[in-house]
């Protein structure tokens, strides 16, 4: 229907085609899910308003490339304010005429036209064309689904999230149930599962946490046709369904934040430090103990160049042997180690606390 699809980029230098990794956040591929592009909305706002005032808001502003297409099927959403304007339509697909009438049932499903396994079987998309998963004629036969393709294949995309409600959960590749190779799979699910810390959801794919499959998906065709690590977020639950009430929109939007931080942060260089354990469990004043660090680059980039580590302890109860340390570059998703030789004091009180402050430039 002529309608434009909406691309913009949050960046310091937003007109500067710029270095730096690029993400990107859809929404809105099907019609009746509007709680994706709200959530989209008010993380731009949260980075906006987060400027110059909160330190990792403001690096990722000045680091990544931060893409969003907020309504990929405009045509389809209009149509549902059409006929609800005060929201509740369920129109979901676009609506290109494919003889089911000028209802809901016309139309494509957009998240079955992509190119990766299109129609490899009638479970996971239909050839009905008044069907729900109506996959279209061809793979990319529509206006939406090659725009969106274009756009990605234009790029240097990381990673991206096409967001979709509801489920309360994190998707991840493939649409017919099976696993990604190592060490994608791991990767994969040590994202997920970070993006899930504070909101509880569950991560795997679309068999395993919702019990159906899909194919000709934009998931799939992203991760295994343009090799960029992907998922779908199905935000809100069952009872909130596709229009919750507007007393939960703004919660359901706040349980993405991290999620959202979370996978701008990994596009680049995401250097995280994970303690291992003491070589002791039990210690008393004047013991020495070892301590095992392990610092991780979690980014799906390499580091740029050295990293310089930085050691102190929390209080006068211990002395640490180095007070600082230059570990190499660490390629994306790798990890090194360093071990620590921690000294109680003398005069340490018996239950008192200490610990080991870690910072990475």
């Amino acid at each position: 229907e002529e309608r434009d699809i909406w691309a913009f980029k949050v960046s310091d230098n937003p007109n500067i085609d710029e270095d730096e990794p690029e993400v990107l956040y859809t929404a809105l591929t099907h019609a009746r899910e509007p709680l994706g592009m709200m959530n989209l909305f008010y993380f731009v706002q949260t980075l906006a308003e987060s400027y110059q005032t909160d330190p990792e808001l403001t690096y990722l502003i000045n680091n990544r490339e931060m893409w969003f297409i907020p309504v990929v099927n405009p045509d389809g959403y209009v149509y549902n304010e059409y006929i609800e304007p005060d929201g509740g339509g369920m129109h979901r697909k676009n609506r290109l005429d494919t003889g089911c009438g000028d209802g809901t049932n016309r139309g494509v499903d957009l998240n079955r036209n992509y190119g990766y396994g299109w129609g490899s079987d009638n479970t996971g998309s239909s050839p009905n064309p008044c069907s729900a998963t109506y996959r279209g004629e061809s793979e990319f036969s529509e206006p939406e689904t090659q725009a969106v393709g274009i756009f990605i294949i234009g790029r240097e995309f990381k990673n991206v999230l096409h967001y979709h409600t509801y489920s309360n959960i994190y998707i991840h590749p493939w649409g017919d149930g099976s696993l990604p190779d190592e060490p994608d799979l791991t990767t994969l699910r040590e994202i997920g599962e970070e993006m899930a810390r504070y909101n509880g959801y569950p991560v795997g794919t679309g068999l395993a946490t919702i019990g159906y499959t899909v194919n000709g998906d934009a998931v799939d065709w992203t991760y295994g046709d343009q090799n960029i690590i992907s998922y779908v977020p199905e935000v809100g639950s069952s009872s909130q369904g596709f229009w919750p009430s507007e007393d939960d929109v703004i919660q359901l939007c706040i349980n993405q934040v991290h999620s959202n931080k979370i996978f701008a942060f990994v596009a680049g260089t995401d250097m995280v430090v994970h303690s291992h354990q003491l070589s002791e469990e039990d210690v008393i004043p004047g013991d020495t103990l070892e301590l095992e660090v392990m610092i991780q680059n979690r980014g799906l980039s390499n580091s740029d160049g050295d990293i310089e580590i930085s050691i102190q302890a929390l209080n006068d109860y211990i002395s640490l042997d180095m007070e600082s340390y230059v570990m190499s570059e660490i390629d994306a998703r790798d990890h090194d180690d360093i071990s620590l030789s921690i000294s109680i004091a003398e005069n340490a009180p018996l239950g008192g606390s200490s610990g080991v402050i870690i910072s990475l430039n």
